[in-house]
């Protein structure tokens, strides 16, 4: 026998022996059925490019994982929000579909616990606080607010309905103590990212190190919720799960996150969805995004690490656009190794946009009387960097070369703005002005609109008012339903009362049999 057949019966033998004791990755993508985009994007799990071909003609379903709400964000958790938040306004614009993006809230876990033992405060108000802040310091960066904002306790009852049918499936089974783990040696699936080893022991309450949590039993002095398996609480994975099940099925088209989410957290996402729908591939396209690390630090800017800077006193140094420029002058897989000599040239980027446009409206208006304008030619460059900049983004959202691209037309623009005479072309001028300045505006720069961020901050403002207005309501309202005092119906008349009073106002409450009370905002009509 030759050495090299030898190795490969070696090679055979050694797979035969891991079989049974792994979950062997499963790491083919499957091209959906649907509507071609015309987009090609990095997918995670086949590290190549991928035909973006989604489920319908008019939106593009989105799901995206959202922070644990126990302290301030920081920049390096905006920059992954803040790169996405670039791709939603790509998609947007140039694949003619509306983007329908759920983000959730993850309001209870350790963290969260041990940080409201430490403050003395409630969890649920703790949770609010820093849900509020998080929105408003989305706001002032300008990242859109996801269509649908799913906060992890109002949706208990999906995450129970969601593991009693894994368990039904023999796909989950109940510990010792009543907490509830996935069973991944009777699911042969797993693995989408990575293998995942199932030889390794459990231990009292685990068949399999691996098994992961979808239920946990309730600790002493710790919030829980009535279960089946006994009073717990869900585990973290469950969360996204149930959540995006709720409300986009058994098909995504779109889940992204940071790299740091791949493992553990997205793999058992995709694998206990693949089990509960009976679907080999639950979302069709994960795309991930790069880390933000403090330059020289090898590790990400984390709240744990005490090595973050909050996004707060990062504007009070810079502006929204500032750190939008940092994000889009780098491909959104990479890392940004974050430095004064960094934010240096992104303040010089977003600079030569601001000295271009002052220059041409100084032109277009008359207040320059140099230049020399060959329109035909200026024309012929505007429409080639249109085309070059629709296939940089189609490219898996090259921002890089766009911004290449963009420059290019600022700097043959440029050279026919400062001859000391020639001829004036204030339309050409114009036309190229008005391209740059719509496009970026389309990815989300602001140029220093600061009345827009005036008003977004007071809006966060007046919906926590609203929700506490209306959650306090609901209160008065439960306990007058509950009670059988003389008292009640003048209650449930005030009750009504300010539900009329805030309709008045726009703000429409309805009120949810054995749930909270819900609000939504339409214009008040005119008397």
């Amino acid at each position: 026998m030759n050495m090299e057949l030898f190795l490969k019966l070696i090679s055979l033998f050694l797979s035969m022996q891991f079989l049974g004791s792994e979950c062997q990755t499963n790491a083919k993508w499957l091209q959906p059925a649907g509507i071609e985009t015309d987009f090609q994007l990095h997918h995670t799990i086949t590290k190549e490019k991928v035909p973006l071909i989604v489920k319908n003609k008019t939106f593009i379903t989105w799901y995206i994982c959202g922070p644990t709400v126990y302290d301030s964000a920081h920049i390096g958790h905006a920059s992954t929000y803040m790169r996405f938040d670039i791709i939603r306004r790509i998609l947007q614009k140039y694949s003619d579909k509306s983007i329908v993006q759920a983000m959730s809230i993850t309001n209870i876990d350790d963290k969260i616990i041990a940080k409201s033992a430490e403050t003395g405060l409630q969890w649920e108000v703790l949770t609010k606080t820093y849900e509020r802040e998080f929105f408003s310091d989305l706001a002032s960066l300008n990242i859109a607010k996801p269509t649908i904002v799913a906060r992890a306790t109002d949706h208990i009852p999906q995450m129970i309905s969601f593991i009693e049918r894994l368990i039904q499936k023999n796909l989950a089974y109940r510990s010792a103590d009543g907490s509830v783990y996935f069973d991944l040696q009777n699911y042969a699936k797993g693995g989408k990212f990575r293998t995942v080893d199932v030889s390794q022991p459990g231990n009292e309450f685990k068949k399999c190190a691996a098994d992961f949590a979808l239920w946990k039993a309730a600790k002493p002095s710790e919030p829980f919720w009535k279960s089946p398996w006994g009073p717990g609480r869900p585990g973290w994975h469950i969360e996204c799960s149930a959540i995006a099940s709720k409300y986009f099925g058994d098909s995504i088209d779109i889940h992204s996150g940071g790299y740091d989410l791949i493992f553990p957290h997205h793999e058992n996402e995709e694998t206990q969805c693949c089990a509960y729908h009976e679907v080999n591939q639950w979302v069709n396209y994960w795309i991930h995004s790069g880390q933000l690390f403090l330059a020289k630090d090898s590790q990400k800017m984390s709240k744990s690490l005490k090595n973050t800077i909050s996004i707060r006193d990062f504007l009070n140094s810079y502006s929204r656009d500032h750190f939008r420029m940092l994000c889009f002058m780098s491909n959104y897989r990479s890392n940004i190794e974050f430095s004064d000599e960094l934010m240096d040239m992104s303040v010089n980027y977003y600079t030569k946009f601001v000295n271009f446009f002052d220059g041409c409206l100084a032109y277009i208006n008359g207040y320059s009387t140099k230049g020399d304008i060959d329109g035909p030619k200026l024309l012929q460059i505007l429409n080639e960097t249109k085309i070059n900049v629709m296939k940089a983004v189609r490219d898996d959202f090259n921002t890089e070369a766009c911004l290449t691209h963009l420059f290019h037309l600022i700097h043959e623009t440029n050279k026919m703005l400062f001859p000391d005479s020639g001829n004036r072309n204030p339309v050409a001028v114009a036309l190229v002005y008005q391209y740059i300045y719509d496009t970026l505006n389309e990815f989300g720069f602001s140029f220093g609109d600061s009345a827009a961020d005036a008003d977004s901050k007071l809006n966060a403002r007046l919906e926590a008012v609203i929700d506490t207005t209306v959650t306090f309501r609901d209160k008065v309202r439960t306990a007058a339903l509950q009670s059988n005092g003389d008292n009640k119906n003048d209650l449930l008349q005030l009750c009504d009362q300010a539900r009329r009073e805030l309709q008045c106002q726009g703000i429409n409450i309805k009120d949810n049999k054995n749930q909270k009370s819900t609000w939504t905002y339409s214009e008040p009509k005119e008397k």
